[in-house]
């Protein structure tokens, strides 16, 4: 699918946005430990995250998401 066949849509209408919450400095490295930490805009890249930062006391994690074919977006 090329650019010129994309719909301009708000997030809101296609994701459920849940406000994260930040673990303790103590649980945090960046040695790859535990889960990914997405702190800010410098971790997304033009497609997907790219995590410099982890955590080994996640406060909350991301569901799976249907696929396309089931939502229809």
């Amino acid at each position: 699918m090329s650019s010129s066949e994309w719909n301009s849509t708000s997030l809101g209408k296609i994701a459920e946005i849940i406000m994260g919450q930040s673990p303790t400095g103590e649980t945090c490295n960046d040695d790859g430990i535990g889960a990914p930490l997405l702190n800010g805009p410098t971790e997304f890249g033009n497609s997907y995250p790219d995590p410099v930062q982890y955590t080994t006391d996640p406060k909350k994690l991301v569901t799976a998401y249907p696929a396309k074919s089931e939502t229809g977006w």
